[in-house]
C-alpha cells in the first residue's frame, strides 16, 4: 500500500519523492516484458499495460484544475533519466481510451517528453505504463483522485473543497463526518472545506483561487446582468502568486463578512466584500487581523446595529430603491415610513403634473390670443 504521508515541508524534492517512493525498491522497465495496450481487448483486473499517450485522458473528477508547469517539467526530467518507476492507474472506457484514476502529473510529464523528443527518442515516450482497474464506479474515481492529491503541497483549497462536495453528492452523504470516514480524511478539515464550498460566495472562491477581483467590484444587479451575458467567473488559466490569494481560514471569515453585508447592504454585498479582500491582500493581512476586522465589522453591539441598520429602502438623488426581499421582515415603523415616503412621492408627482398641465394651458391660451390679435 502506498504511503500517503506528506513529505516534509520545505523539501525541494518533495513532489518527486511522492511520485517515486512507492516503487523505488523494485523499479520496472517501461519496455521489456510489458504488454502493449489494445483498445478493443478486455483485460483482467490489475493488468499493467503500455498505453499510447494519445489514448490517455485525465480523471474527469481530477480535483486539480491546474498543474504547475515547473512541477511537470521537474518530473519529466526525472522520468527521462530513470524511466517511469511507478505505473499510473486507470479505467478502460467503452471507446477504448483509458481514463486515469491516479498519476495525472506523470501522464502530463510523459506527454511533455514525447512532444519535445527527437525522432530517435520519441518511441521511448510514446506510451504510459498504466495498471488497469476494472469496474471502478464514479465515486471511487473521485475518492482515489482525492487521496492522490491529499499529499500534494500546492492543491488549491477551493479545488479540494469542490471535490469533497462532489463526492458528498455522488454518494448521497449528509454529514461532513460521513464524508471524512468514507474518504479517510480528518473530519475537522473536511468540515471546514465543505463550509468553504457551501457558505462562501463566488467572490471568496475567486480570492482563494487567486483570481482577479475586478469583475466582482459591481452591484448585485450588475453581477446578475453579467452572469446572464456569459461566464466571467471561471477559474484562471493558472494560479496567481501566493501573495494574491487568501487562505482557507481567511476565506471562511470573509464568508461571514459577506453574509453580514447581505443583511445590511444587500445591493452591494459582493462589491463591499471584494473591496475588503482586496485591501487585505494589498496590505498583507494575516489571519488574526482578518478575524479582528470581520469581528469588528459584524459587531452585535448597539452601535454596530445602529450603524448597520438594514436598508429596506433608500433614496439616492432621483432614484428610489426598495429591497423587496427585506419587506417581509421589516418593522411596522419601517413600513409606515415607507408608505409615507411613497405617498409623498406620488403627491409630488401629481403636483408636477398639475403644474405641467397649467403651464400647457397658459401656453395654449397665449397662442390663441396671439392668433386673435393677428386677425
Amino acid at each position: 500500500m502506498r504511503n500517503t504521508k506528506p513529505s516534509p515541508a520545505g523539501s525541494t524534492n518533495a513532489f518527486l519523492q511522492d511520485e517515486i517512493a512507492a516503487s523505488k525498491a523494485a523499479p520496472v522497465s517501461v519496455q521489456g516484458g510489458q504488454l502493449t495496450y489494445e483498445p478493443g481487448r478486455r483485460y483482467e483486473q490489475m493488468t499493467t499495460v503500455l498505453v499510447p499517450i494519445e489514448l490517455v485522458v485525465q480523471n474527469k473528477f481530477q480535483p486539480r484544475l491546474w498543474m504547475n508547469p515547473a512541477k511537470v517539467r521537474e518530473l519529466a526530467s526525472s522520468i527521462k533519466q530513470t524511466g517511469q518507476l511507478q505505473a499510473a492507474s486507470g479505467k478502460q472506457l467503452e471507446d477504448g481510451r483509458v481514463m486515469l484514476i491516479a498519476g495525472g502529473t506523470r501522464a502530463e510529464a510523459v506527454k511533455l517528453l514525447y512532444k519535445e523528443a527527437t525522432e530517435d527518442e520519441r518511441a521511448r515516450f510514446a506510451h504510459l505504463r498504466v495498471e488497469l482497474k476494472i469496474g471502478v464506479p464514479d465515486s471511487e474515481l473521485l475518492r482515489q483522485a482525492l487521496h492522490e492529491n491529499m499529499v500534494r503541497e500546492d492543491l488549491n483549497p477551493m479545488d479540494e473543497a469542490a471535490s469533497l462536495a462532489q463526492y458528498r453528492e455522488l454518494n448521497e452523504l449528509k454529514k461532513a463526518s460521513d464524508v471524512a470516514a468514507d474518504i479517510g480524511m480528518d473530519e475537522r478539515k473536511v468540515r471546514t472545506l465543505l463550509q468553504l464550498h457551501d457558505d462562501c460566495p463566488a467572490v471568496v472562491h475567486a480570492a482563494v483561487r487567486g483570481q482577479d477581483l475586478a469583475p466582482f467590484m459591481r452591484t448585485e444587479a450588475e453581477l446578475a446582468a453579467a452572469a446572464e451575458g456569459g461566464a466571467f467567473l471561471l477559474p484562471p488559466a493558472e494560479p496567481r502568486k501566493a501573495d494574491r490569494t487568501i487562505s482557507r481560514d481567511a476565506a471562511i471569515e470573509f464568508g461571514k463578512l459577506h453574509k453580514h453585508f447581505r443583511k445590511t447592504e444587500p445591493m452591494r454585498a459582493t462589491l463591499l466584500t471584494a473591496r475588503h479582500i482586496q485591501r487585505a491582500l494589498e496590505d498583507g493581512w494575516n489571519l488574526m487581523r482578518v478575524k479582528e476586522f470581520v469581528k469588528r465589522a459584524t459587531s452585535e453591539s448597539k452601535e454596530g446595529i445602529a450603524r448597520a441598520k438594514p436598508a429596506v429602502f433608500r433614496v439616492e438623488g432621483s432614484v428610489f430603491n426598495v429591497n423587496l426581499r427585506m419587506l417581509a421582515d421589516a418593522s411596522e415603523e419601517t413600513i409606515v415610513e415607507l408608505r409615507e415616503k411613497l405617498e409623498h412621492l406620488i403627491q409630488n408627482r401629481k403636483t408636477l403634473l398639475q403644474a405641467d398641465d397649467a403651464n400647457a394651458a397658459r401656453d395654449a391660451a397665449g397662442d390663441a390670443s396671439q392668433g386673435s390679435d393677428t386677425k
